[in-house]
């Protein structure tokens, strides 16, 4: 297994930093905000883009192409990422930052996670 995880790792180009959700109180309101977990953590990041075809409309199916795009994160074994938690990754040389981490799934040699990236209004 100690092979593995190193070959997998070898593969890590891309760096990462975690936040969570932490809950604290302000007079008398709760609040949240981002808290920092893991800093300066190797990483690999994948794009999979394809066409989703078919598009359930009322009764009817119709026939319409539509781009999807899957964003996974490949991280050590040892990184536990809760689900909902903000990544922020630096990719050749710039920063993407994306949100609702998936759950982790975690492999022999690594942990994976699917994520969503921030939407701007407007």
């Amino acid at each position: 297994m100690v092979s593995i995880k190193k070959d997998i790792e070898s593969l890590f180009t891309d760096s990462c930093d975690i936040y969570e959700k932490e809950e604290y109180t302000e007079g008398n309101v709760t609040k949240h905000r981002d808290v920092i977990k893991y800093t300066d953590i190797k990483c690999r990041i994948s794009y999979e883009t394809g066409l989703f075809s078919r598009i359930h409309t009322g009764d009817k199916t119709e026939d319409a192409s539509r781009l999807i795009q899957n964003i996974k994160l490949f991280l050590p074994i040892e990184i536990y990422v809760k689900a909902g938690s903000k990544i922020v990754i630096t990719h050749l040389g710039k920063k993407y930052t994306f949100v609702n981490s998936s759950l982790s799934a975690v492999y022999k040699g690594h942990t994976e996670i699917i994520l969503d990236s921030i939407k701007e209004w407007a």
